[in-house]
């Protein structure tokens, strides 16, 4: 049995509390309001669950929690990072080719002009790191279904 008392994890749990602050900071990045109705048709709840998970007013019940990734896959980032995870698909999808390269290729444009001034500040890092995260998720797939064909 390997060794676990070296592990980088957590040692203590974060408290109710911070989960709830960094549940509504990752809901309210990836639900704009406007979108609540339809999120929460997909999520089987109702737009009061979600308006009080995006605003931290409540901590919504663990399976609506988690149903929250069937939405937005980035839905629950920074919530698993407080515990040392991130949660990603089992079966990642091939995302949209073309899409997924127009995406990339507006990144590289919005990435050269936030560093146009010679440094990039922590606005144009956040807007970057929007930008980023769900292109993690396409690209990945596209390596995914490359370890697939490699290992047929």
């Amino acid at each position: 049995m390997p060794d676990r008392s070296n592990n980088v994890l957590q040692k203590t749990p974060p408290t109710k509390q911070r989960v709830q602050d960094e549940l509504a900071r990752d809901w309210a990045r990836c639900f704009p309001v406007s979108r609540t109705a339809s999120v929460a048709e997909r999520m089987d709840c109702s737009p009061g669950t979600i308006n009080n998970g995006r605003t931290g007013a409540h901590l919504p019940e663990l399976h609506t929690v988690l149903a929250s990734l069937l939405v937005d896959p980035t839905a629950l980032q920074t919530v698993m990072g407080l515990y040392g995870f991130k949660a990603v698909p089992l079966q990642a999808e091939a995302a949209n080719d073309l899409d997924t390269l127009a995406k990339v290729s507006h990144l590289a444009g919005k990435w050269a002009e936030a560093l146009a001034d010679g440094r990039r500040d922590h606005r144009e890092t956040c807007d970057l790191a929007d930008a980023i995260r769900p292109l993690l998720i396409a690209l990945s797939a596209v390596v995914s279904e490359a370890e697939r064909i490699k290992a047929a």
